[in-house]
């Protein structure tokens, strides 16, 4: 046997392996999660239900205005607005103007004495950090990514919570801005800070 064709097999069988670990990485279910910051999750009492829904004032299957998750005012309720929070209601809220049930994601809308307006319950905006994620970052990040909100119903982690533990940015008070909108590998549709997606 030639030294060529030693070379060639010991070549291929290098590949192969490398190759082979490539597939195990990627399929490893927590490469994905591992990565994400921690999410408090919440199990929320009646009373604080009852609280949260007093202030609701209509929600998005009657008030087109509605901008604001049902879960953002629990934060208020709660003292949560600071960490990232999953809330179980141990029963739906209601609409007050419609009686629609309302979930933790149901868009909804406050009255005029109970409302605050967005920029107050987001940091003020001399403690806000705005990051510019240069080009071999938006690479990195778009490895992690296995499908978008526009080609699969399984993407729910926002494209900036990988920017934040890759960067270890605080969620709280960092904004992102990128260089190039990142790429979809499944739909190759464009993914900005805010897109959702799922894993590999």
């Amino acid at each position: 046997m030639s030294a060529s064709s030693t070379f060639s097999q010991i070549w291929r069988f290098n590949c192969k392996e490398v190759n082979a670990f490539a597939r195990k990485e990627e399929m490893n279910p927590n490469r994905f999660i591992e990565l994400l910051p921690k999410i408090e999750v919440i199990a929320t009492s009646r009373d604080s239900v009852y609280i949260a829904q007093q202030r609701v004032t209509g929600c998005e299957a009657c008030d087109p205005t509605a901008s604001r998750p049902f879960s953002g005012v629990l934060d208020e309720i709660t003292k949560r607005n600071e960490v990232l929070t999953d809330y179980f209601l141990c029963e739906p809220a209601q609409c007050s103007r419609c009686s629609a049930p309302i979930l933790e994601s149901t868009l909804v809308s406050l009255g005029k004495s109970d409302s605050v307006p967005a920029f107050e319950l987001n940091p003020p905006l001399d403690e806000v950090e705005v990051v510019f994620v240069e080009e071999s970052m938006v690479a990195e990040a778009q490895q992690w990514i296995g499908s978008c909100e526009g080609c699969s119903e399984q993407a729910e982690y926002s494209f900036d919570q990988i920017l934040d533990s890759l960067t270890g940015c605080n969620p709280a008070v960092t904004e992102y801005i990128l260089c190039r909108t990142a790429l979809c590998p499944h739909c190759r549709g464009e993914v900005t800070e805010k897109t959702l997606v799922g894993p590999l």
